[in-house]
């Protein structure tokens, strides 16, 4: 399995990296969880270091063991994040940074256009004016 980490952009890499109690420390294997790295657009990056922030203290203040991010992913235009062993509190906050993508841009971070619709993906209101 070595080599296989390159299909991991560098910025998803370092998120990983930083959080190893969150993340198994890799080879990732590809085609498989984490494997693909975060399957969203950098937009949403900030998000989810704020997310893995919050949640890597929510599992040393509860002294949580096992906690694994399993999937980071876009799916009908929200975000999509699984894991294993986390407790209510950890789950309020997934469910807190899934509402907040829906209100963010998925390219560029900026703010939701209020059209897009739950099967698209969020999109900056100031795209596409014309």
């Amino acid at each position: 399995m070595a080599g296989q980490d390159h299909a991991i952009d560098a910025e998803v890499m370092a998120i990983m990296q930083r959080y190893p109690d969150l993340f198994e420390t890799g080879p990732w294997i590809q085609n498989r969880g984490v494997g693909y790295g975060f399957e969203c657009d950098l937009g949403w990056y900030p998000l989810l270091e704020r997310l893995f922030s919050d949640v890597d203290a929510i599992r040393r203040e509860d002294d949580l063991t096992g906690i694994k991010v399993l999937q980071v992913k876009q799916k009908l235009g929200g975000l999509r994040i699984y894991v294993q062993r986390g407790n209510d509190r950890v789950h309020e906050r997934l469910r807190q940074a899934e509402a907040e993508a829906l209100e963010t841009c998925e390219s560029c971070g900026g703010t939701r256009r209020p059209d897009d619709t739950a099967r698209s993906r969020p999109r900056d209101r100031t795209r596409n004016k014309g």
